[in-house]
């Protein structure tokens, strides 16, 4: 090779090389653009629509009789309830253990039912039907050839005459096909997808496969390939398909740390870890999940949220922020972190109004807030009486239709209704034995809550719309999209919740605190005359009030002004005495600039309304051993 020539190679690998390294930032940026298009999809899907199951688990065959397909049924649909945002009236449970009849999974009754449950889905839902139980694979007899199809067994199964007692996948599919759902997904965790002679159930042919892959409009997951078996952890009590499964959604398929699963990262997470924890427990044994996309399937499909990881049972105490407990009527609460912030509003901010200047807050207690709003159900249980606008029987009720509505918001509850809430919340006995107390929040725990650690006018950033929250949306907040509102309350949970685990902190209904209104908010400025700054800074405030936390007593800050301080910052509860009480958060009615974090409104401690509702603090005494 000539001088000339290595030259010009060894020019050409540079200039690559250059061109490559200026590219490489492109792509990167590229690629993180489509990531965060990706999301906004995936959470619109979240947002638009209802999600919607049917779970079925069946043990109590005549003969075969199985251990597992129950707590499947219920371990799934627990988790759909309290990790994926699933209404529980949008969950339909049958099993052979459930008291109403109707809900017994014989053949008539998983036609009845999963026909007239998938007939109240709109093209905006999310639908999920999970099966557990036994499986088999039929025949029938055409002119030209005999057709063979895969079926599910009913509790009234009966194996001397499968075809008439069993109930053909490809019915179930096309009950799916005439759901006008956006997203269906079919689980099925049973050996209809495979089997073994020395298994109890039904063997499979090997050509299963195929009778899975004619479903369309919908995405199939399968526990097992043909020729294998559907296994159980005979430990945990569950079936390794659905145990994975669960996992998954509560947060462990959620391989590109957006906060949410799709249909992609679940197939990905069962396909991986299946197979281990089956050759685990059966050293040997094969199991591959199987998966199926309908031909007009487009894109994945956004099955769940990631929440914080519930605790059943915990004390305060040992817990850590983030996670939940559910108290003695099942509220679930979720405790917040201790921490400090700079409340209010900086005189930029669009719609601001003059009773939002800025003050630094501490809060020192460990406390639990109800991660919804309290419910009409709730609130009946308790109080013995439902006094909500938007009820089947209330003055609201032609704007709810057929809607259920134990799961909305209560609401036309005064402050006072609130607080005797509370009481009398904190005066049961499992209440009294946990040492549990209940009251409002304070104006300060509120908008720490709904912030959540963001600084900006919404825990959603600088917007906020019809897809963000109950709002009124054809009012939208500065340049954030116009569409039609709701007009009315709506189920609870239904939007994506803050970074503290907490739902509707913005709109659907406005919420009590238990502080006196007074237009200088509690708290004190983060300020004193010896240090300059600008005070539409936040992010220049809170580094100042960390400096003032840590500068020692001195000429510059002496000890009465740090007492002095400290006094007002830590832990504020308003004003001593007052007329009105404060509300926040805005409601599916308010102008929206009501619904920002910093916004403030008072009113008198006897008014109701159908927009205003609250949620609860607990504070629970319990001491480390």
């Amino acid at each position: 090779m000539s001088i000339h020539n290595r030259f010009t190679f060894r020019t050409w690998c540079w200039l690559i090389l250059v061109l490559a390294n200026t590219c490489y930032p492109q792509e990167q940026e590229r690629t993180a653009d489509a990531h965060r298009q990706f999301t906004e999809d995936l959470q619109k899907q979240l947002t638009a629509g209802r999600r919607l199951a049917i779970v079925i688990g069946i043990d109590g065959y005549a003969k075969d009789p199985l251990k597992c397909c129950v707590k499947d049924a219920n371990l799934l649909a627990t988790t759909l309830r309290d990790r994926c945002g699933y209404d529980p009236d949008g969950i339909l449970i049958m099993t052979d253990k459930e008291a109403d009849p109707k809900r017994r999974p014989t053949l008539q009754n998983l036609r009845n039912q999963i026909r007239q449950f998938l007939s109240q889905a709109t093209p905006k839902d999310t639908v999920l039907v999970s099966y557990s139980g036994h499986g088999g694979l039929g025949s029938e007899v055409t002119l030209t050839k005999e057709r063979r199809y895969g079926f599910v067994c009913p509790l009234d199964f009966d194996g001397s005459r499968a075809n008439e007692t069993s109930l053909p996948i490809d019915e179930l599919r096309t009950l799916l096909q005439e759901c006008p759902a956006a997203q269906k997904l079919l689980v099925l965790d049973s050996c209809h997808s495979g089997g073994a002679g020395s298994e109890k159930g039904f063997t499979i042919e090997t050509n299963a496969d195929r009778i899975l892959q004619n479903a369309q409009g919908l995405i199939t997951f399968a526990a097992c390939r043909r020729e294998e078996i559907s296994s159980e952890d005979r430990e945990a009590g569950q079936g390794v398909f659905t145990l994975s499964l669960v996992q998954g959604l509560e947060g462990l398929a959620d391989f590109d740390q957006n906060k949410i699963i799709d249909s992609d990262e679940l197939y990905r997470h069962v396909l991986s870890q299946v197979p281990v924890m089956v050759n685990e427990l059966f050293p040997g044994r094969n199991q591959t999940p199987i998966r199926v996309i309908g031909q007009d399937v487009v894109g994945v499909f956004a099955l769940a949220p990631v929440l914080p990881r519930p605790k059943a049972t915990a004390a305060l105490a040992r817990m850590k922020p983030g996670e939940t407990i559910r108290n003695s009527i099942g509220m679930p609460l979720v405790l917040l972190p201790r921490g400090s912030f700079i409340k209010g509003s900086p005189k930029s901010e669009y719609l601001r109004r003059d009773d939002e200047d800025f003050r630094t807050v501490i809060l020192q207690k460990r406390m639990l807030m109800g991660v919804y709003e309290v419910t009409q159900a709730e609130y009946e249980t308790i109080m013995g009486v439902n006094p909500s606008y938007f009820t089947p029987d209330g003055i609201g009720a032609d704007s709810i239709g057929n809607l259920k509505t134990a799961r909305f918001p209560v609401e036309q509850v005064t402050w006072n209704d609130a607080v005797e809430f509370c009481k009398r919340l904190s005066e049961l006995p499992e209440e009294l034995s946990a040492n549990r107390t209940y009251r409002l929040p304070t104006e300060s725990e509120w908008e720490y809550a709904c912030r959540a650690g963001s600084i900006e006018a919404f825990s959603t950033g600088q917007i906020i719309d019809g897809s963000h929250a109950n709002i009124r949306a054809d009012s939208p907040y500065w340049y954030a999209k116009k569409s039609s509102g709701l007009g009315r309350t709506q189920t609870v949970g239904r939007f994506l919740p803050n970074s503290f685990g907490l739902y509707d902190m913005h709109g659907n209904v406005a919420e009590w605190c238990s502080d006196f209104y007074s237009t200088q908010p509690s708290g004190l400025l983060a300020a004193t005359s010896t240090y300059q700054f600008d005070e539409d800074d936040r992010e220049k405030l809170l580094e100042h009030m960390q400096e003032f936390l840590n500068q020692p007593v001195s000429s510059k800050f002496s000890a009465l002004q740090k007492s002095q301080w400290w006094e007002a910052a830590r832990n504020p509860t308003g004003p001593v005495i007052g007329k009105q009480r404060v509300i926040r958060g805005g409601s599916f009615i308010s102008d929206v600039g009501q619904c920002r974090s910093a916004a403030r409104k008072p009113q008198l401690p006897d008014y109701s309304h159908k927009a205003l509702g609250f949620r609860i603090i607990c504070e629970q005494s319990l001491q480390l051993p």
